[in-house]
């Protein structure tokens, strides 16, 4: 009798048996292996907009690992304050963070021209562009990785606008007015005859109720969560600033991703964007501006000569001051400032919440 073939049948049914079983025990190894666990961190507290931009993102990527990656959530500034975001990145106590780049002007001084009075109109475009000049301009990038920062999406606000005790409807009716602003928006407001007052959001309603302030320039959906509009009757939409920026990674973190992950962060960009624009500009800023006409608040459009001369102003004394202040410190700020408003521009054509 040939006893070959049941010998070659036996060796195959054999290497067979020892695949399922390596896979079964290999299937096991995953189902037991824990997740990476990462820190991600944000100033404000988690219901507001804000954060809402940043869990969205956490839930996605979440959703989109297999399980591989998990993230422990510390807002209100549990883990970091909101100054310090940037420094929690780049020492790895933070492994994820939406932080403002204007608390830290003197490391990032280029990252911050996002916040540049008038430049924001719509989140999804300035989001949007943000994230393409630090892809296209180096400089702009390596002031990120100086820092251990991996860029892996962006995120920015609405508008922000003037609430106030009084109506404004000129310039001459700022001249004088204490309004609550920091950063550019401070600067402009002082060049076009107001007084800035830099107190934070947490102590403005009590600023605004005692009349230490006349009003204050912020987003609506901060505005309407902090209820400023229970202590200002008036609101002008002057579109005068807001907020742009970065969600940053520990750079080194991002290197222990696999590189699969990786690329399914890059590719949630896009889909980001519109998300963050829904949930702050329009379940957020449209939500609290129904609030405010609810109450009663006097809600007007800026005249075209109030715009046209507060843009003249912003133009000479703020967008180009910020060029200038960045070539002092040999940096290319007309470079980059031409830039992102070209990438602005171009965004804006291609809106879909127009």
């Amino acid at each position: 009798m040939n006893w070959k073939p049941f010998q070659i049948l036996l060796a195959i049914l054999f290497f067979l048996g020892v695949g399922l079983i390596g896979e079964s025990w290999a299937q096991k190894a995953d189902a037991t292996t824990k997740p990476m666990t990462l820190k991600a961190s944000i100033q404000t507290p988690a219901k507001m907009p804000f954060a809402q931009i940043l869990y969205w993102w956490l839930d996605e990527v979440e959703k989109r690992n297999g399980g591989r990656v998990k993230f422990e959530r510390y807002p209100g500034e549990s883990l970091a304050k909101a100054a310090e975001q940037l420094d929690a990145l780049e020492s790895g106590m933070a492994d994820v963070s939406l932080f403002v780049t204007t608390y830290a002007p003197g490391k990032i001084p280029l990252n911050t021209l996002t916040a540049l009075p008038f430049s924001l109109q719509y989140a999804w475009v300035n989001a949007t562009a943000y994230y393409q000049l630090v892809q296209e301009v180096p400089e702009v990038k390596r002031e990120l990785e100086k820092y251990n920062v991996q860029l892996v999406s962006s995120y920015s606000t609405g508008p922000y606008y003037i609430f106030s005790n009084k109506p404004i409807q000129t310039i001459a009716d700022l001249k004088g007015k204490k309004l609550i602003a920091t950063g550019p928006t401070a600067e402009l407001l002082k060049a076009a005859g107001a007084a800035p007052l830099g107190i934070v959001i947490t102590e403005s309603y009590e600023a605004l109720q005692r009349g230490t302030a006349d009003g204050a320039v912020y987003g609506p959906s901060a505005a309407g969560t902090y209820n400023i509009d229970e202590v200002c009757k008036y609101l002008v939409k002057l579109p005068l600033g807001g907020v742009c920026g970065p969600i940053g990674m520990n750079t080194n973190t991002w290197k222990k991703l696999p590189s699969d992950i990786q690329t399914m962060i890059t590719n949630l960009v896009p889909e980001h964007a519109k998300a963050l624009h829904k949930i702050y500009q329009i379940d957020g800023d449209e939500k609290y501006m129904e609030r405010f006409k609810s109450r009663g608040m006097q809600i007007a459009e800026p005249s075209k000569e109030l715009m046209a001369e507060m843009r003249k102003i912003a133009s000479e004394n703020i967008w180009k001051k910020w060029a200038n202040d960045q070539e002092k410190r040999k940096l290319p700020g007309n470079e980059v400032l031409e830039k992102y408003i070209k990438l602005l521009d171009k965004n804006l054509t291609l809106n879909p919440f127009k």
